[in-house]
C-alpha cells in the first residue's frame, strides 16, 4: 500500500541485511511458504546463483542466463554454445521458436478483445488490464514488457499475465489453487520403482503418455487443466521451426524420458 514492490517490502520483513531483488529470491520464498504450510518433511537448500542474473542478457562465461542465450540466438551471436551443455545446444541448434509470431499472435489478442475481457483472461488486479491494453501497439514482447514492467508490476508477471491472455482461459481456470494430476516427463531407474510403487499409493492420478481418450474423466478440474496443457503444448508447437515439432497434438505423440542413470 505504500508503493513498494512485492520484492522490496519482503526485504523489509526479512530484515536490512537481506539481498531480495531477483526473481530468483522470490521463488525460494515462495517454494519455502510452501514447504511451511505442508506437512512435509523437507528442508530447504539455498544456492547463491553465479550468473549475473535472470535477466541479464551477456554472456561472459560458462553460465548465463537463459534470457541472455535466447537473445544470443537472435541476435546471430554464437557466444551462447559456451553456456549450454552439448544436448542442449544438439537441441537448440535444430530449431527454436518463432519469438515474432508470438508476439504478433499476443498482439491480436490485444487488439481483438477489451480491457475488461483481457481482465477475464488472466489473474490481472489494480486495473493492470488497461495497461496490457495499450501494449497492443509495442513492436515486440520485449518492448512490451519493458514498457509495462515497474517496480509495481514485474516484467515476469506481465509476461505470466500475456500468456494467460494467449490461452485464451477464464479467470478461474488460473486460480485453481491444487492440481488434479500428476504427469511425468522423465525418470531414470530410482523413479522407475517410485512409479511402481505409486500406482497404489498415489493421492491423484497419474499420467505417463495421453490417449485418444485422454480428457474423458469424471473430474471438471482434471479435464480443464489437461486441456490448458494441452492446448499450450499446440501453441508452442505452432512457434517451432523443427517441421517436426510444429505440428497439433504433440502431447499426445510424446512419451517420458528415459534417463539412463548410474545411482
Amino acid at each position: 500500500q505504500n508503493g513498494l514492490s512485492y520484492a522490496q517490502a519482503w526485504e523489509k520483513i526479512l530484515g536490512a541485511n537481506t539481498a531480495f531483488r531477483t526473481p530468483n529470491d522470490i521463488l525460494a520464498l515462495e517454494y519455502t511458504k510452501a514447504l511451511l504450510q505442508t506437512a512435509a518433511d523437507i528442508q530447504p537448500l539455498y544456492l547463491q546463483r553465479t550468473d549475473d542474473g535472470y535477466n541479464s542478457t551477456s554472456i561472459g562465461n560458462s553460465i548465463a542466463s537463459a534470457s541472455a542465450i535466447r537473445r544470443a540466438m537472435a541476435d546471430g551471436n554464437e557466444s551462447w554454445q559456451q553456456a549450454v551443455p552439448d544436448y542442449t545446444h544438439a537441441a537448440l541448434a535444430a530449431g527454436g521458436y518463432d519469438a515474432q509470431l508470438l508476439w504478433q499472435l499476443l498482439k491480436y489478442r490485444l487488439r481483438l478483445l477489451t480491457p475488461q475481457q483481457l481482465a477475464e483472461r488472466c489473474e490481472a488486479s489494480e486495473g493492470i488490464e488497461n495497461l496490457l491494453s495499450k501494449a497492443a501497439d509495442c513492436a515486440s514482447l520485449q518492448t512490451a514488457l519493458a514498457a509495462c514492467s515497474s517496480k509495481r508490476y514485474t516484467a515476469s508477471r506481465i509476461r505470466r499475465l500475456l500468456l494467460q491472455i494467449l490461452l485464451g482461459l477464464p479467470k478461474a481456470v488460473w486460480q485453481q489453487q491444487s492440481p488434479a494430476y500428476m504427469r511425468v516427463l522423465s525418470f531414470n531407474n530410482i523413479g522407475r520403482q517410485l512409479l511402481h510403487r505409486m500406482k497404489t499409493s498415489a493421492q491423484l492420478p497419474i499420467i505417463n503418455k495421453l490417449g485418444k481418450n485422454a480428457l474423458c474423466n469424471d473430474s471438471v478440474a482434471y479435464r480443464t487443466q489437461l486441456s490448458a496443457e494441452v492446448t499450450a503444448t499446440d501453441l508452442w508447437s505452432l512457434l517451432q521451426k523443427d517441421a517436426a515439432l510444429n505440428r497439433s497434438g504433440n502431447d499426445f505423440y510424446q512419451s517420458p524420458v528415459y534417463v539412463s542413470s548410474k545411482i
